[in-house]
């Protein structure tokens, strides 16, 4: 993923669990941007226009009925009241308030239609002036830049004092670098930092020196990067920012500066892919001046110590194409790591000849080019080479893993692949990662079908290495393959076994409730009963106790049978939730609990509020993280922080705050449930309420299982994007996002950056949840597996499970995937014990 201003993309720090590690996202997010309120209205009021504006038929506090359960009510949407018949006219100032929640909404239609309906309904220029600037916002997020540029700048004009003109000159900087036009963008950002507080002087003058450099003006970029530079606190790290430095001084033909400019950057950094880019643009200058042994000695460090970074393959090029010596290994490491296979084993081949003695690490590494050249046989031999070696060779274990994997991977060599691997175990002894190589050979033969011999690896996994977490894992598998070879008797040994092993309350949750399996398998379904009793009261808010509640009353998973009500009062419970911090962390009564004045002294907290005002919540939301992680230790400060958030519709960040409330207040998973109602309803909030009960209506889903899906995907975060490049509230991969949008045939003109609009991904994970379902005939077990882990892979593991939602947990070989469905069932469960009325 390229990171670039204009798309406002960035990569958020991975933050502390909100809940625990089976509930929250173990995901490191990178964002961009998201329009969000900045004037919150009263709750009651702003909601009921929103959803009179929105022509939403379920009403904040409707009760919605679930009264005739299907054989899976999570299927079942909610029951709507008829949709409202007139509406008063809204004043120009709740109009604005309604478009900006429509953009957070990601619904622009409206948004502009908000935004003009001021423009013919209030002759006060001022409020105009603020409906022109939504409306220029409007306009850039829809990618329709010259329509933002006209509307932002007839905003300004009409009043240049504007709360709003900071935006709106953002706005325009943005909008002219849409169109390629960069001189204009960098006499916007120098307006915008004429009328931001200094505190900010790091970002603009960094985005006003990018815009100075495409317009060809590249000593007055240098300049803005020096004045960004001046702004940085003592401690960060600049290296980039001060590589754009010399980079614009060296097209200014500073070029001594520029040299001395980039030395000073590479001393001060220890980032090997700053290093080589470095080197790579001093190797080009030196070679401009005429003095190419200094460009060949810099490209050669690159190719010595960088081999990763694709700068030294760009350096290694040059030393290539002047005739330069370059040492073979460290040719082929380089020619590997930018993906060119084939040179990488020409230079390891030549390598190898040359040496009596050569490097394993060329061994591996050709094997590894043959593998992604599909030379499988080649590959091996390599792998070989290596396993007949010593085993201190750092690269043995690896060549046992990679040959294990071409056998059963490519050439269908199960049973030669395990026992490459239990070989492995047998000479290495007692080592840090044996246990895990035999649990993989355990998990080749079950892969295989060879059930017998599964059981017999893992069982000895447990036994040669009882101390070691996987093996648990190991023994708990065993079990569970005994259940599917139907020898119930000795697979209840096994979890018998287990438990006793276990002080685990999750894992003894999850052996009581297989001891009970295997006796509903032999139709002893007293002593299934008094199993599953144990399980419930082993891990009361956990997958397993949750699982076995449900299978003592003969319940399927995410079935409910009662009403729904989705509404709740923060107001009201806020008031309980401060007295009891008073009394648990002895507050005195003269501090008061909404007062921002400690938070706003904190550099970090100015910076976030500024960017947030101006809408670069990918940079708001970094400082806003700084700030949470300063006062992580601080009860007081952090429940401040949760409701700043939550005011902000930073909803990840205020339910992350929220729990680490609960966590210094002493509170585990299970007693959470009994803090004050506040905190859990800030926790497992209903956010984007309105989208999500039209998706349920509409895909005959319930709400609550649609909320715990996008709580697991992105923590409510709009902008979130994973490692796989999955977007949005409900994580849509971008081939999958363009495969809906084409049977959607909507929005109009497709864009990934239309994943970031609540309004487009709750809408297309929907959609393809309720088609996951259809194609799985109603199983949500395997449709959430599907969603995470593939269709091609559900269907394999649905064969091996026989319709039985337990066993096919159990078998989906993707630990993530079946993580993945526990924490759903354990949110859905959280969901309903909030918003489910008892009968």
């Amino acid at each position: 993923m390229a990171f670039g201003k204009p798309a406002l993309y960035w990569k958020n720090f991975l933050a502390l669990s909100g809940f625990s590690p089976s509930i929250d996202i173990p995901l490191h997010f990178q964002y961009k941007h998201q329009y969000m309120f900045k004037k919150p209205l009263a709750v009651i009021l702003l909601f009921s226009f929103l959803i009179i504006s929105c022509g939403i038929p379920l009403q904040v506090g409707q009760q919605i009925s679930l009264e005739t359960p299907t054989a899976n009510t999570a299927l079942q949407p909610p029951t709507p009241e008829p949709s409202p018949t007139s509406s008063p006219t809204p004043l120009p100032s709740i109009r604005l308030e309604l478009g900006e929640s429509h953009l957070f909404m990601g619904d622009f239609d409206r948004a502009r239609e908000e935004f003009q309906n001021i423009l013919t309904t209030t002759n006060d220029e001022k409020i105009q002036a603020e409906a022109l600037i939504e409306l220029g916002k409007t306009s850039y997020l829809s990618r329709n830049y010259e329509q933002a540029i006209k509307e932002l700048t007839q905003g300004i004009t009409q009043n240049p004092q504007s709360k709003n003109a900071g935006t709106a000159w953002l706005h325009l900087a943005l909008s002219f670098e849409a169109l390629n036009k960069p001189d204009a963008a960098s006499d916007a950002y120098a307006k915008l930092a004429e009328i931001i507080p200094p505190v900010l002087n790091d970002y603009i003058q960094e985005w006003r020196g990018d815009a100075l450099l495409n317009a060809q003006r590249p000593a007055e970029a240098a300049q803005a990067y020096q004045m960004a530079l001046d702004a940085l606190p003592a401690d960060t790290d600049a290296v980039w920012l001060k590589i754009k430095k010399a980079r614009a001084l060296a097209r200014a033909q500073d070029t001594s500066t520029a040299i001395s400019e980039f030395l000073s950057a590479y001393e001060s950094t220890s980032n090997q892919y700053a290093k080589a880019q470095i080197n790579f643009l001093l190797g080009q200058i030196y070679l401009n001046l005429g003095v190419p042994e200094q460009a060949y000695a810099r490209f050669q460090d690159s190719v010595t110590n960088y081999p990763m970074a694709y700068d030294s393959y760009s350096g290694l090029v040059e030393l290539i194409k002047a005739g330069q010596p370059v040492d073979e290994l460290n040719r082929g490491l380089v020619d590997y790591f930018a993906g060119q296979y084939g040179l990488a084993v020409e230079a390891f081949t030549r390598y190898i000849d040359s040496q009596e003695a050569p490097s394993s690490t060329a061994f591996y590494y050709r094997g590894m080019s043959r593998f992604y050249m599909s030379e499988y046989g080649n590959a091996i031999a390599d792998f070989d080479v290596i396993i007949e070696k010593n085993p201190n060779d750092r690269f043995w274990v690896k060549a046992y893993q990679q040959k294990a994997y071409i056998l059963w991977a490519y050439l269908n060599d199960y049973q030669t692949a395990a026992q490459v691997l239990m070989d492995y175990v047998n000479k290495a002894g007692d080592i840090e990662d044996a246990p895990q190589i035999l649990f993989e050979a355990g998990r080749i033969f079950e892969r295989g079908n060879y059930l017998t011999k599964a059981v017999e690896t893992w069982q000895e996994c447990h036994e040669k290495f009882p101390a070691a977490e996987i093996s648990r894992r190991a023994l708990f598998l065993a079990g569970i393959t005994l259940y599917r070879l139907n020898d119930f008797s000795q697979s209840r040994l096994i979890f018998q076994r287990f438990l006793i092993l276990s002080d685990n309350p999750e894992d003894q949750a999850a052996a009581y409730l297989w001891v009970g399996k295997t006796y509903q398998a032999e139709n002893n379904l007293q002593q299934a009963k008094i199993a599953w009793e144990q399980a419930v009261q082993r891990d009361p808010t956990g997958y397993y106790s949750q699982r076995a509640s449900e299978l003592l009353v003969g319940r399927s998973p995410f079935q409910s049978q009662n009403p729904i009500n989705l509404a709740y009062d923060l107001n009201l419970e806020k008031e309980e939730a401060e007295a009891w911090l008073r009394t648990k962390f002895s507050i005195p009564p003269e501090v008061d609990l909404n007062d921002l004045s400690e938070l706003r002294l904190s550099p970090a907290f100015q910076k976030g509020t500024i960017l947030l005002e101006l809408g670069m919540y990918e940079y708001a939301l970094r400082e806003f993280e700084k700030v949470r992680q300063q006062y992580l230790n601080d009860p007081v400060n952090t429940y401040k922080l949760t409701n700043f958030f939550l005011e902000k519709n930073l909803y990840r960040l205020a339910i992350l705050s929220a729990r680490r409330v609960l966590d210094l207040a002493g509170f585990d998973d299970a007693s959470t449930l009994s803090a004050p109602r506040y905190f859990n309803h800030i926790r497992f909030g209903v956010y984007f309420k309105g989208l999500i009960q039209q998706a349920a209506l509409k895909y005959n889903l319930n709400p609550l299982f649609l909320l715990s899906v996008i709580r697991q995907e992105s923590l409510f975060d709009p902008a979130a994007i994973s490692s796989a490049n999955a977007r949005g509230l409900m994580q849509i991969i971008p081939p999958t996002a363009q495969e809906i949008a084409n049977q959607l045939q909507w929005p109009p003109n497709f864009d990934l950056q239309d994943l970031e609009r609540p309004l487009v991904s709750i809408e297309f994970g929907a959609s393809y949840l309720a088609r996951q379902i259809r194609l799985f005939d109603g199983d949500l077990y395997a449709a959430l597996a599907s969603y995470n882990g593939g269709a091609g892979n559900t269907l394999i593991w649905r064969e091996l499970a026989n319709n039985d939602p337990d066993l096919f947990l159990e078998v989906i070989r993707f630990d993530e995937t079946r993580q993945y469905i526990m924490n759903i069932v354990e949110l859905y469960n959280l969901y309903r014990l909030f918003y489910e009325q008892k009968p």
